[in-house]
């Protein structure tokens, strides 16, 4: 499988801002706020693959999706034990 491309990575991000900046304006981002958290979730998923670090610095607040996530997988293999 082929490392995604960084350029291509932040063009999804910078496209994230723009709509949340338009939604925003718009006075529409309340109203889709959950739509935008996953769109930010998924825009930064394929930095995981590049840096951590980075991941969790841009769109934080998408963060807690991935983790809620892994929490899941983790508590599943401890029960199953």
């Amino acid at each position: 499988m082929a490392t995604p491309c960084k350029s291509k990575i932040m063009e999804q991000i910078e496209a994230t801002i723009l709509v949340e900046n338009l939604l925003t304006k718009d006075g529409l981002a309340k109203k889709y706020k959950k739509e935008l958290l996953f769109r930010k979730h998924i825009a930064k998923e394929k930095l995981l693959t590049i840096s951590f670090w980075k991941w969790v610095t841009i769109f934080p607040e998408a963060s807690h999706i991935y983790v809620k996530a892994y929490l899941g997988k983790v508590k599943k293999k401890i029960l199953s034990i």
